[in-house]
């Protein structure tokens, strides 16, 4: 329902300008495909003009398009808060930017009204299940991005805090006299490549982009040469994503594990082929450290 003092401008479903449908007066409804028949999809994209200084609110069923951010599927209703009153954002301890090594506990402090309460999430929200309550502090093993609002009973919500935690680690990557193909698992300093630099290195045929002065990105998956067994020690930081990132396209891959945890192949993939004892072997667990080969068919 359109409170006094509202005024849509202009809408579009897939880029194409429509004119909203009203009815009853103040109410605006869209229709999309034929009755009885699969709704097409797309993006509602619109424009909403509010000539009222008082706070509002605008209920919306279906989808709505949220300036940006993705769609946002809503089963029943969703409120929209026009000229919101302001609440102050709650705010993390440690603050954001913090660099941890194995865990790191995380609380969170906020001026709260009767009724209202904290939710946070992980990452980017995309449904309201990746909300959660605040219970209290909770305990992080992993480089984290955050963020939290003031929920209260009338529907609004704070303006929104963010953080960002990282996790330290390293990793002892061992050298085998010969070739050893590489995958870097996180995020290096300028002063960690150095260590890169000082070794007979030789990126992957698929790393063409790449350059030797950009040796020690994070994934990045090359050739190193040792004269005798070794172990290569690389310190750095966690990234947010971690695991296998597979560009998915067809022939040959190389690809490294970032983070710190191993993994083992899926078994509906493809193999992955790692360099030991100076020949191609499977790879029955993916290493950090370690660079591996796929192959994609078309």
């Amino acid at each position: 329902t359109l409170p006094a003092g509202l005024q849509f401008p202009s809408a579009a479903w897939n880029e194409k300008n429509f004119m909203p449908e009203k009815r009853d007066g103040q109410t605006l409804k869209w229709f999309f495909g034929p009755g009885g028949q699969t709704v097409s999809e797309g993006i509602l994209t619109y424009q909403l003009r509010v000539q009222t200084g008082s706070p509002q609110k605008v209920f919306f069923a279906g989808s709505l398009q949220v300036p940006g951010a993705g769609a946002v599927p809503v089963s029943g209703e969703r409120i929209l808060w026009l000229n919101p009153i302001e609440c102050k954002a709650p705010t993390f301890s440690p603050e954001s930017e913090t660099v941890f090594e194995e865990e790191l506990q995380v609380s969170l402090l906020g001026d709260l009204t009767v009724g209202a309460e904290i939710f946070f999430c992980f990452g980017e929200p995309e449904f309201w299940e990746d909300w959660h309550p605040y219970e209290g502090a909770f305990s992080i093993y992993h480089s984290q991005q955050l963020q939290a609002q003031i929920w209260s009973e009338d529907g609004s919500a704070s303006q929104t805090a963010h953080a960002k935690y990282y996790r330290r680690g390293s990793c002892p990557i061992p050298l085998q006299r010969g070739w050893n193909l590489i995958g870097i698992p996180l995020e290096l300093s300028a002063q960690e490549c150095l260590k890169l630099q000082d070794k007979h290195c030789r990126l992957t045929d698929n790393a063409r982009s790449d350059s030797m002065e950009n040796l020690g990105r994070c994934g990045q998956v090359f050739w190193l040469f040792s004269q005798e067994d070794d172990c290569l020690l690389l310190t750095g930081l966690e990234p947010f994503e971690r695991g296998l990132q597979l560009q998915g396209k067809a022939g040959w891959e190389a690809v490294a594990l970032v983070g710190l945890e191993e993994q083992m192949p899926q078994q509906t993939t493809e193999n992955f082929w790692t360099w030991e004892n100076n020949r191609y072997q499977i790879a029955t667990q993916l290493q950090p450290g370690k660079g591996y080969w796929q192959f994609r068919a078309k």
